[in-house]
């Protein structure tokens, strides 16, 4: 009896956003004929990527020049902000190819913006010239009040903005980041001869080069599990459905690269909903590595609509506000106050929740500079639309005091690699963000790591399989697996997977459990999200291969639950993300390790263990 439809390629890539692309476009150039993308959704349409706006960390070689102080100077800063959670050998890559990436991507027709006009009225406007900065100011203010009574046209906004701004000449708009000096990031791409903007125009741009260069495209298709090799531990492929027809697939493959992106739990930051813990779970059950789980990245958001930028807005003036209108993060962050890092500010919310200054908490933007509200509307993907849409409800987000609240944006933990991007296990490639390159929410460092491992993963596995003959896959195991898969479609009866989501969200997301961490209250969830694994999971039933998906991305995410928890109460001391209410202080001397988890092959429960972090403690000197 046939199991499934089944499908030989030299590489299979798992992911379809900048990673996967990445990965297809690179491991072709560098010979590889047989090469498929499988997505969940639509490869370059559904993906985390495509709804971002684009903004790109890179380093220019003149940033560098001939001086190892720079590269030092780079380094140091980024080990500063993430307080030691980030890999050097990631941040070489970082240093040695994202100007090349951007070449690249100019290449394919993406142009990020560039300075003209603009540069010499921000010289003049930081003059102490009143009178030149009032006239500005005032253009630009009347110019966006008219636009408010005008939803429908923003062509005095779109003719200003294109005087202040070119696509041909000038330098890189390169915006600086929170409390950096060295870090910074190109904004607003877009795609020439469209329309197209942000994270997709970027994708757009990917996804012609790679078909270009005939890669193959399964859209719709769920991952399950990869598969090793009959007889030794390499990979051998993957196996899934169709969401839609239930068609199962087995794909035969002398290496995977591994580009699905991390877990949000389906939280409440927007555009998150396709991130559920995937590729965690592929990895882990196949016996790799992961690490820094228990740092998530809460960022902050409207609980009514979605809004991306809310770091920018307040380094352009918007100020945090509790329940009786008054500031509060100058007690959190006197120096940086609203232009702290997001971390601070999303612990400062919560503590101000826990004093009992809130809910709610309010962002004030009545006093954001005039030139970010003119300029938003330029920078890409999906929210000038958004902006538009809420005006039309008389809903104003850059004028306006409205509620906020911390929101989570993902999971930072990812799946460990070598230099090369392979993982522990050999043929199993990573990319993008659910490989672990550290933690860091430096504005553009996303889309960098997704350009820059999801290349140099493609180059990598194109060196592999040209030693690899083709592997033998174990046909007894998939028919297992495939049994195993299908079985909760025959039960008739229990709970469905959105009401067991319901459940893991409402045990996770109060703030003393994922801002605010304490002992008792980790253990007391993680003996709830055990009785959800081992009792309420068993009896989910579903109605069809979509709610099958829905199912499994459940599975995937109890795991990630557990994880997240266990690491935490690991690390007992606070850092970056991960707040420990009873143990406040970092603490170098026992904790500058990472946090690593596998799966114990025998009981199929995860192992903890420490490795010392690959830095010089002198940097934090």
């Amino acid at each position: 009896m046939k199991l499934g439809t089944e499908i030989s390629t030299d590489v299979l890539i798992i992911g379809g956003g900048f990673a996967g692309l990445w990965a297809a476009i690179k491991a072709a150039d560098s010979g590889v004929k047989n090469i498929i993308i499988v997505d969940k959704g639509f490869v370059g349409k559904t993906s985390m990527s495509k709804f971002s706006a684009g903004a790109m960390f890179c380093i220019f070689p003149e940033d560098l020049g001939l001086s190892a102080e720079n590269y030092s100077n780079y380094l140091k800063e980024i080990i500063k902000v993430t307080e030691g959670v980030f890999d050097p050998k990631f941040f070489h890559h970082i240093a040695k190819t994202t100007y090349a990436r951007l070449k690249d991507l100019e290449q394919y027709g993406i142009e990020f913006q560039k300075l003209a006009l603009s540069y010499a009225i921000q010289i003049v406007s930081r003059l102490k010239f009143k009178i030149v900065k009032i006239v500005l100011k005032s253009l630009i203010n009347g110019l966006v009040k008219r636009e408010n009574k005008q939803n429908d046209s923003l062509m005095d906004l779109k003719i200003l903005t294109n005087l202040l701004s070119g696509r041909k000449s000038g330098r890189y708009v390169r915006l600086p980041n929170r409390g950096v000096r060295f870090a910074r990031y190109l904004i607003f791409p877009r795609l020439k001869g469209t329309n197209l903007t942000g994270g997709e125009a970027i994708v757009k741009a990917l996804l012609k080069q790679a078909k270009k260069r005939k890669v193959k495209i399964f859209n719709k298709i769920f991952i399950t599990n990869l598969l090793k090799a009959r007889d030794s531990t390499k990979i051998a492929g993957a196996i899934g459905f169709n969401r839609i027809s239930g068609e199962f697939f087995i794909f035969k493959a002398k290496a995977v690269v591994l580009a699905a992106s991390n877990n949000s739990f389906q939280g409440n930051y927007v555009c998150t909903q396709a991130t559920t813990g995937s590729s965690y779970k592929l990895a882990y059950d196949i016996g790799a590595t992961l690490r820094n789980m228990e740092f998530l990245f809460m960022n902050t958001g409207s609980p009514k609509w979605g809004f991306e930028g809310t770091g920018p807005l307040c380094q352009a003036g918007a100020r945090f506000k509790n329940k009786y209108d008054v500031p509060f993060m100058e007690r959190y962050e006197p120096e940086l106050k609203d232009k702290a890092d997001v971390a601070s500010l999303v612990r400062a919310m919560a503590l101000e929740v826990k004093k009992g200054n809130g809910p709610p908490i309010y962002l004030d933007c009545t006093e954001v500079d005039d030139v970010f509200r003119l300029f938003i509307y330029e920078m890409g993907g999906w929210m000038p639309l958004n902006l538009r849409k809420l005006q039309k409800l008389n809903i104003h987000p850059l004028v306006e005091k409205n509620i906020w609240m911390p929101t989570l944006q993902n999971m930072m933990g990812g799946i460990v690699t070598d230099e090369h991007y392979q993982s522990s296990i050999p043929g199993l490639f990573v990319a993008g963000d659910c490989q672990s390159a550290g933690i860091t929410s430096l504005n553009g460092m996303s889309s960098a790591h997704c350009h820059v491992s999801g290349a140099l993963a493609g180059e990598a596995v194109a060196k592999y399989v040209k030693e690899v003959q083709q592997i033998q896959i174990d046909y007894e195991e998939i028919e297992q697996l495939k049994k195993n898969l299908f079985q909760s479609l025959n039960r008739d009866s229990g709970i469905t997977p959105n009401e067991l989501l319901v459940k893991i969200q409402k045990l996770l997301f109060p703030y003393d459990i994922m801002i605010i961490k304490h002992k008792e209250r980790l253990e007391a969830a993680l003996r709830k999200i055990k009785q959800y694994k081992h009792q309420d999971f068993p009896n989910l039933y579903v109605k069809d291969f979509h709610g099958l998906v829905r199912f499994k991305e459940i599975e995937n995410m109890l795991l990630c639950a557990e994880l997240f928890l266990k690491a935490s109460l690991m690390r007992t001391e606070s850092r970056r993300e991960h707040y420990r209410e009873d143990y406040p202080e970092r603490d170098d001397d026992n904790w500058l390790k990472w946090i690593c988890v596998r799966k114990n092959e025998e009981n199929n429960e995860p192992i903890f263990y420490t490795t010392e972090m690959e830095i010089d403690k002198l940097y934090f000197n």
